[in-house]
């Protein structure tokens, strides 16, 4: 028997509408298939009666894992801008970012620099690759080699980067939501740093409803984005390529991999979790060699709760406040 057991649809975040799933698995003879759409079971009653399919109804759930705080701060570079092409370029920008003085200075000192696109709780982070060091010198050396100099002695390095035949100056858009304070502090932080080595960073605040659109639309140049997610998750919707050209889909960058593909698929058919673990490990590794993103921090969530409640467990996955109670004599009528 053939089977894809974790498929979405247009009902959640999947490219193709439940007919046209159904009319590709039959394209590429499935026998078998499962649509897991994201935190809704609504797309079950779409599913046509006679398909000629064995179809599995599912359901992928959100979940934040609440003791850990499974969140990352990143910088993504529009990939299809081709100031961004040149992997020494990207690379010289995570040297370039001092990720101590955002974990301190906007972290509070509270959480962890990554070096890859999971956190560091996840059996799929790869702790064998180390965050690149903060350096301008060598993400200087980086530019160098790549062909950036300041050729016209205005402060800022150049080069014919697109192939217009005319140098242009190593300059970019940040663009971030306005109403999110730790964000606007580290675009400071990066501006201020990437300028020391001859490049000009312009930060544009945009409200939050018109910042979504412009990043699913992909008219930016680069931007600094929060992501939240759960210990293990499939990282098939932000890496793989065929979200890469795609409008609205969660690569947001461009990134464009075969060989993080192969991982990507790989990991989705391995059911033995502990190859399925290696198999993400190296696509950390190999996504950190890329750096489509320079991975900042994720940060470590603080929570106070009340004594009065009983039953407050910390599990794996967090707490959770439906297995929480207070007792009548402690409950505070408002």
């Amino acid at each position: 028997m053939k089977a894809d057991l974790h498929i979405h649809s247009t009902v959640s975040d999947g490219s193709d509408s439940i007919a046209q799933v159904i009319a590709i698995a039959k394209e590429k003879g499935l026998d078998a298939i499962a649509i897991t759409d994201h935190d809704t079971i609504s797309h079950l009653a779409q599913i046509p009666p006679e398909t000629g399919l064995q179809i599995l109804g599912g359901v992928e759930l959100s979940a934040v894992h609440r003791s850990t705080n499974t969140r990352a701060h990143v910088l993504g570079y529009n990939m299809q801008k081709p100031l961004f092409q040149d992997r020494r370029a990207r690379i010289a920008l995570t040297h370039l970012v001092n990720r101590e003085r955002i974990l301190d200075e906007v972290h509070l000192g509270l959480g962890r620099i990554i070096s890859g696109p999971f956190i560091p709780q996840s059996p799929y982070y790869n702790h064998s690759v180390a965050p690149l060091p903060f350096s301008i010198a060598r993400a200087a050396e980086i530019l160098a080699e790549a062909g950036w100099e300041d050729t016209d002695g205005d402060g800022l390095l150049d080069k014919d980067y697109d192939g217009s035949g005319e140098r242009k100056p190593f300059q970019f858009t940040l663009s971030v939501p306005s109403s999110s304070t730790q964000i606007r502090q580290i675009a400071a932080i990066v501006e201020q740093d990437m300028l020391k080595a001859k490049i000009k960073v312009d930060i544009k605040p945009i409200e939050w409803s018109v910042y979504t659109q412009l990043i699913d639309e992909r008219e930016f140049e680069a931007t600094c984005l929060l992501w939240s997610g759960g210990v293990e998750g499939d990282p098939y919707q932000i890496w793989h390529s065929s979200g890469a050209n795609r409008k609205a889909s969660s690569n947001y960058v461009g990134y464009d991999s075969a060989e993080a593909d192969a991982l990507i698929e790989a990991g989705r058919r391995e059911m033995d979790k502990r190859k399925r673990y290696e198999i993400y490990r190296r696509l950390h590794e190999v996504i950190a060699a890329d750096q489509p993103y320079t991975f900042l921090v994720a940060p470590t969530a603080v929570l106070a709760q009340s004594k009065r409640f009983r039953n407050a467990v910390v599990f794996e996955g967090g707490m959770s406040s439906r297995l929480q109670w207070i007792p009548r004599a402690l409950q505070v009528d408002r």
